[in-house]
């Protein structure tokens, strides 16, 4: 009796315990269940709020902010940016070759290697964004400037630099290609606090740039 006794005391603590647990774990899962939805629904909820106006147009994430940085007039260059969602044919064919002229050998010797078409392709698709750089001409004259930098950049998730879309909302930036005759006169640093600043307006979280392997002038450049 004392036996069986004891044997169903401890059976009844063992179920009771083991209908608990299983109790609090599913409140737990279900908790962190939500709290993820509600980080994937806030993190959704940013990055549309930086790619659309409320009424579904592309959002200029340039508009208001102040002239100052959105202007170059330093060691010889006036230059104007001007912001873009998609390139006209001359100003995608002029990207693309500045780029391949830049970063060609550099994406073969990674050992990622260089491809056209792939190129061309990251520079059009939908979800692009861009800053471009021209030599400022005369409001009279009604023509734009030629063209000297773009940054192409886009607003997404951290997870996007390893092709995982994991992680909070985020600036990232693709490409900040310069013309030779305009490179080491600070407009590189410009553009990037000219980003920092639009990644800050629409409450991004981080900026991500990504390197190839064994580009040491650019790993230099984002330490300096």
């Amino acid at each position: 009796m004392a036996s069986g006794g004891g044997a169903s005391a401890k059976g009844g603590s063992f179920k009771g315990t083991q209908s608990s647990g299983t109790v609090a774990f599913t409140k737990e899962k279900k908790a962190n269940r939500k709290a993820t939805k509600d980080q994937i629904d806030d993190c959704i909820m940013t990055l549309r709020a930086a790619i659309f106006e409320a009424n579904g147009k592309d959002k200029d994430v340039t508009n208001g902010v102040a002239p100052l940085f959105m202007s170059f007039k330093k060691n010889g260059l006036d230059l104007t940016f001007q912001f873009s969602t998609k390139l006209q044919r001359r100003e995608l064919d002029w990207a693309f070759e500045l780029t391949k002229e830049h970063m060609e050998d550099v994406y073969d010797a990674s050992g990622y290697g260089w491809d056209d078409e792939d190129k061309r392709k990251e520079l059009s698709e939908q979800g692009t964004r861009f800053i471009l750089v021209r030599e400022s001409t005369p409001e009279a004259d009604g023509k734009p400037g030629r063209l000297v930098a773009f940054c192409h950049f886009r607003f997404t998730v951290q997870g996007e630099v390893i092709d995982s879309m994991t992680g909070g909302p985020c600036l990232f930036l693709w490409d900040i290609q310069i013309e030779r005759e305009a490179q080491g006169c600070g407009l590189a640093k410009h553009l990037l606090m000219l980003l920092e600043l639009i990644s800050r307006r629409e409450n991004m979280g981080s900026i991500s740039v990504p390197v190839q392997l064994g580009h040491s002038s650019a790993m230099a450049w984002i330490q300096k």
